[in-house]
């Protein structure tokens, strides 16, 4: 093979050096040095309110609060200003996680929860009539106020795809300072087997004609809420 101009190996030599922050480097079979890892644009501070500022300068409404069981009021409260009758929720225990049962109690909303048993047209069918997604969520980026969201067989992807509103709840402890950190994470929590599917969302669907007239929810959904749960 031919030997890499010098020129171009001096290059990536500066790129790699200005990407680094002071970590350790390790030679490599030419004269070309890498690090160990990129350079980094999140490392201290407060996660949780850089991940609402961000999510919220994304598109995303995005909100804290404080235990497990105030969720049920947050949801209750978008509930009720978008006219949601119907939830279709994934049947991964977020429902009973957050008491989320009581709301047909207290105000007459439907759950439905995705059922991987159900035939396959009358899950489609389901999913594109569906005003409202509710979902957990993986992890919370804050240097991007992003959403990750995995799927599986109880957490269906239309779920967070169709509605015209998706509610994602996520734990302050699946907080990560910013993107470098999901792949690293994902192979933590996964060590077995990766998900299928990885959706990372930052923001309602949005999309552009050829004139660059700015249309939100042509393919997903045009309200996202993110609740960002800080205690037990």
């Amino acid at each position: 093979m031919e030997e890499e101009p010098e020129a171009r190996l001096e290059f990536l030599q500066r790129v790699c050096e200005a990407a680094a922050r002071g970590l350790p480097e390790r030679p490599t079979s030419g004269s070309l040095r890498i690090t160990t890892e990129v350079g980094r644009s999140v490392r201290d501070g407060k996660l949780a309110e850089m991940f609402i500022e961000n999510a919220r300068a994304a598109g995303i409404d995005a909100q804290i609060v404080p235990t497990r069981t105030a969720v049920v009021d947050a949801v209750s409260k978008i509930a009720r200003t978008y006219s949601i009758r119907t939830l279709h929720a994934w049947n991964d225990g977020t429902v009973d996680r957050y008491g989320l049962g009581t709301l047909a109690e207290m105000s007459g909303l439907e759950i439905q929860r995705w059922n991987p048993e159900q035939p396959e047209e009358s899950r489609k069918a389901a999913a594109f009539g569906m005003q409202c997604g509710l979902t957990s969520a993986d992890y919370a980026i804050a240097e991007t106020g992003s959403l990750v969201l995995t799927t599986s067989r109880e957490k269906g992807r239309s779920v967070s795809l169709l509605g015209d509103v998706h509610i994602a709840i996520v734990e302050a402890d699946r907080l990560i300072p910013d993107l470098y950190d999901l792949p690293q994470r994902l192979l933590k929590d996964h060590p077995a087997l990766l998900p299928s599917n990885v959706t990372v969302i930052s923001g309602p669907s949005k999309t552009a004609d050829i004139e660059l007239q700015m249309v939100v929810g042509v393919h997903g959904p045009r309200h996202v809420f993110a609740i960002l749960v800080q205690g037990d």
